[in-house]
């Protein structure tokens, strides 16, 4: 006689049915003063959020976000946050695999963050004379961000013919060779301003 048995598979088990999401979370959260999780931003800046599903063997992990406070912040599908203004906002992440399983989260907005409006080049810095085999420049030097509480005043340097002439990341300007080049100066903070310095090595 065969004897046959019948093993019963508990949810879950991995027996080709989906297995589905039981709690999902984002990275980006850090305990407050108890034990609930909260997002801290600054007024102006964003924010790339990244999903942690558990189990992390999930059917499906795809996730949609609910933006609760839209005049204090975007917030688009791919779960990138742009703060728009002071105050406490909140969102939901959801899984989409039917478990109803989602998570709120709240945002505090504070300190407002001052975006560069302009680049102020000196004289001397926006039209550049070098000699071949003289001495560098600092470019660095002569320029300033507007307005003033600029919250982030890096910038970034490129030559347009390095051949010509080179520059590094801090704006140190070396001649190369006779010739002309333009080293374009752009702000750090996303406001995406840039500034054109010509240079004329002799």
């Amino acid at each position: 006689m065969v004897m046959t048995s019948l093993c019963i598979c508990p949810s879950g088990c991995k027996d080709g049915r989906s297995i589905k999401v039981t709690a999902v979370t984002v990275k980006e959260a850090v305990y407050s003063g108890s034990s609930s999780m909260v997002i801290r931003m600054k007024d102006n800046a964003t924010l790339q959020l990244t999903p942690f599903i558990m189990p992390q063997d999930a059917t499906h992990t795809a996730v949609e976000y609910s933006n609760h406070n839209p005049e204090l912040m975007e917030l688009s599908q791919s779960g990138f946050i742009t703060a728009k203004a002071i105050g406490k906002a909140v969102f939901t992440i959801s899984a989409t695999d039917g478990s109803g399983v989602r998570t709120s989260y709240p945002v505090e907005i504070a300190d407002h963050m001052v975006k560069a409006t302009g680049i102020s080049v000196t004289a001397a810095g926006s039209n550049i004379l070098l000699k071949t085999g003289g001495a560098s420049f600092s470019l660095a030097a002569c320029v300033s961000l507007t307005p003033e509480d600029t919250w982030n005043k890096a910038v970034t340097y490129k030559s347009s013919d390095k051949n010509i002439a080179a520059v590094t990341a801090e704006g140190i300007v070396s001649p190369v060779a006779a010739g002309k080049a333009v080293i374009t100066v752009t702000t750090a903070d996303g406001s995406n301003i840039s500034r054109d310095c010509n240079v004329t090595v002799e």
